[in-house]
């Protein structure tokens, strides 16, 4: 709600990027795919083992995925696909990277290195 009140108040003056990991529902994607102006998507990965055993989460990435495709277009996307320290490998960034281009040819994908920092008590 913020966020399309937010668009109203500024009009097209100001550019809206959110940036997200698409935890949210069909609906938000739908009403915001006409309100923001591009979205950069974390999806951590696209293996659910990793994802669940990083997050603590069930994965919901292919369905958001799906809506986002159907909804926005791909030149107003970005999605990142981080190398998480103790979680993935080169190996599950390049897997999840070509699933992305093959199921939802979404083009415009960037890796990035999550730090590991240490755990303080």
């Amino acid at each position: 709600e913020f966020i399309k009140e937010f668009r109203e108040l500024c009009g097209d003056k100001w550019k809206i990027i959110l940036e997200t990991s698409l935890v949210c529902s069909y609906a938000t994607i739908r009403e915001l795919s006409i309100v923001v102006d591009h979205w950069i998507v974390d999806i951590k990965t696209m293996n659910s083992h990793i994802y669940a055993e990083y997050t603590g989460e069930c994965s919901g990435i292919l369905q958001h995925l799906s809506a986002l495709k159907r909804f926005v277009p791909n030149e107003r996307v970005t999605i990142k696909v981080p190398l998480i320290p103790d979680y993935n490998d080169m190996a599950d960034v390049e897997r999840s990277t070509e699933m992305i281009k093959r199921l939802y040819g979404f083009d415009n994908i960037v890796t990035c290195h999550y730090i590991k920092t240490a755990n303080h008590e």
